[in-house]
């Protein structure tokens, strides 16, 4: 993990409001479903930067919070409304992680829970904005909003 201090970026794509609860069930879990639209239905130029973006946690990570599937292309095409959100500027703790995916997102998820719930975790979460930056196929970087 790293922290970074970043500018403030806009995202484009697909929402919806979810919880953690429903996202461990596969049953209930929607996540998978809105990126299997957004890649179905965005018309991406080669080399954009994709993002899933994660925000207004009802209060916390225990509660409802929005998922965004988009990108910084804000030019994009889709037959679907897309929403637009501002990740805030500010400092981030970062998590890299490479590997196949949606189990590296899954197990890196599992990194940044295991940190931020250790009682000596030497950064709080601000439950701003956080959010995951795909660098590549096989690469990610997801990046958690501190205090």
């Amino acid at each position: 993990m790293e922290i970074e201090t970043i500018e403030a970026k806009t995202i484009k794509g697909l929402c919806l409001k979810t919880s953690n609860k429903k996202e461990s069930n596969a049953e209930t879990g929607q996540i998978p479903g809105l990126w299997q639209l957004f890649n179905n239905n965005v018309d991406l130029d080669g080399g954009n930067s994709v993002y899933g973006v994660y925000y207004d946690y009802e209060p916390d990570a225990t509660g409802d919070f929005n998922v965004l599937a988009g990108t910084d292309q804000l030019d994009i095409t889709s037959v679907l409304k897309l929403e637009t959100i501002d990740i805030k500027a500010g400092k981030y703790a970062v998590f890299y992680a490479k590997g196949e995916m949606p189990q590296t997102v899954i197990d890196t998820w599992g990194e940044v829970w295991k940190y931020f719930s250790q009682d000596n975790a030497e950064h709080k979460r601000t439950y701003a904005t956080d959010f995951e930056h795909y660098v590549n196929n096989s690469e990610l970087k997801i990046y958690i909003a501190i205090e």
